[in-house]
């Protein structure tokens, strides 16, 4: 009988081509193949693991958030050695989704031109004009992906860290003052009554005229009344009020000079002889108007984000992987539930419930209107008197559905004082509440002091059902909120 010996060796051979195990080995360019010194050749470690590319100026189209925004040249460096200055492991890899090696030099003054909030991050604000930057090291969920074979290159952010434009916006810059122009409007009635005793006749005319001039708008309102009968004759121009306004663009407000009336946000509306200053909600989109919540969540994908309210859809955005805020919600009445639906590029879906009611006071995170007036009042009757006032308001919203208003009135013998709070407080509705110190002093130099409070509460009741009493098995009758 033969005796067939194995060898160690051999036996480790047969048993790995035997193994259902795949080995694979990472490639390998011998320089000497190139050259005899190899110190004359390139590094070719870059070409070691499949798709590295060198690192170097590539035409690339950018896509922004799957939008393609521009084409142009980027400098692309090695992600690595980046990562090495950077104090970073090299195995992070979640802010570039590519197998290239390579990293987008992209700086602050570029994420800026894409539409980036760089303001929100202060590390983005301390790098140095000029230095490379991966996105997603800063701004969390953001990523790079660079297709080498299409020159394409992809960049995601989140749509909570852009500089998102509400719906309706026009930029100051196109904004225009019109032409010079002289405007008239009028009115004019009559009538003739003959009678037994006599005859009379009246007549009316309701003239405002203006005049347009650069960002100037004049305008005048007056009336003129004419009655004569066989007794008397009555004819007299009537003054209504004259005044000059304007835009101030970079504040948001109007500038008025003349005639007019105050603010009421704050305080009760009077009539005015004077200049004002008032923030005009006219230079805001429609969507920036008004009060409503700001709609914040995240998406795991490319997400279209729905927003119904007792039924309807009154608004949708697709947004991109992370969070995101909606703040350019239009004005949605002073109540009702906002029902948010977030539909993944997959398919999936998640619904959650944002509690919604208002009351007068309240306002938009971040929103400020102020007014400020300073005049003589002007009274309805001879009777009064006319005194020199001088008003100040002002209201601020807040994040977490607050908003925190206040203002002063001062006359030469009066002086108020108003400071209050509005809270939309989800499921349990909305409230604002102030108070206000007066302290004044009378004709006859009495002095007095006094306080009052004011108090707002809203709620919406969107199902209101009835059941007859002592019957359990007859379905209720609901009314629509």
């Amino acid at each position: 009988m033969r005796t067939i010996t194995f060898s160690k060796i051999a036996l480790c051979v047969f048993v790995a081509c035997l193994s259902p195990a795949r080995v694979r080995a990472e490639l390998y360019f011998p320089p000497e193949l190139v050259a005899t010194n190899p110190q004359m050749v390139a590094d070719l470690s870059h070409f070691e693991k499949e798709g590295s590319q060198l690192p170097g100026s590539y035409p690339v189209d950018i896509y922004l958030n799957g939008s393609e925004v521009t084409s142009r040249n980027v400098r692309f460096v090695d992600a690595g050695e980046e990562r090495k200055k950077a104090g970073q492991a090299k195995t992070e890899t979640r802010d570039i989704r590519d197998s290239t090696g390579l990293m987008a030099c992209l700086t602050v003054h570029d994420l800026t031109g894409l539409g980036v909030n760089t303001g929100r991050f202060p590390a983005l604000a301390a790098l140095p004009a000029g230095q490379c930057v991966s996105p997603g090291q800063i701004i969390p969920e953001a990523f790079t992906s660079f297709d080498f074979q299409k020159m394409r290159l992809d960049i995601s952010i989140p749509q909570a860290a852009m500089n998102n434009s509400a719906h309706g916006y026009i930029p100051p810059e196109r904004w225009d003052d019109g032409i010079t122009a002289a405007l008239m409007n009028y009115s004019l009635s009559g009538s003739e009554n003959k009678g037994r005793y006599g005859d009379s006749s009246s007549h009316y005319l309701n003239l405002r005229s203006g005049l347009n001039m650069g960002p100037w708008r004049l305008r005048d309102y007056r009336v003129w009344n004419d009655y004569q009968s066989r007794q008397s004759r009555q004819r007299d121009w009537q003054h209504i009020e004259t005044y000059a306004e304007r835009a101030i663009i970079p504040l948001h407000s109007e500038l008025l000079v003349g005639d007019g009336s105050t603010s009421s946000d704050v305080f009760d509306s009077w009539q005015l002889r004077g200049v004002q200053l008032a923030t005009d909600d006219s230079m805001y989109p429609d969507s920036r108007r008004g009060y409503a919540p700001v709609i914040r969540g995240v998406a795991s994908t490319n997400a279209r984000v729905s927003i119904r309210q007792k039924g309807y859809v009154v608004y949708q955005t697709f947004v991109p992987p992370g969070p995101f805020s909606i703040d350019d919600l239009f004005p949605v009445g002073s109540s009702g539930d906002l029902q948010v639906t977030i539909t993944e590029a997959d398919g999936a879906q998640r619904t959650f419930t944002v509690p919604f009611s208002s009351v007068p006071v309240l306002q938009r995170e971040g929103s400020v209107k102020y007014a400020l007036a300073t005049g003589r009042f002007k009274a309805l009757s001879n009777r009064y008197s006319n005194p020199d006032v001088v008003q100040g308001t002002l209201v601020w919203g807040l994040p977490a559905g607050v908003t925190v208003y206040g203002g002063m009135q001062y006359s030469g013998n009066y002086l108020s004082a108003l400071l209050g709070a509005g809270l939309n407080i989800g499921t349990l509705g909305a409230f604002s509440a102030d108070v206000t110190q007066a302290d004044s002093t009378l004709a006859d130099g009495s002095h007095h002091q006094g306080q009052s409070l004011r108090f707002l509460y809203a709620r919406s009741l969107f199902r209101l059902c009835f059941s007859p009493a002592g019957v359990t098995d007859v379905a209720a009758f609901c009314l629509p909120g």
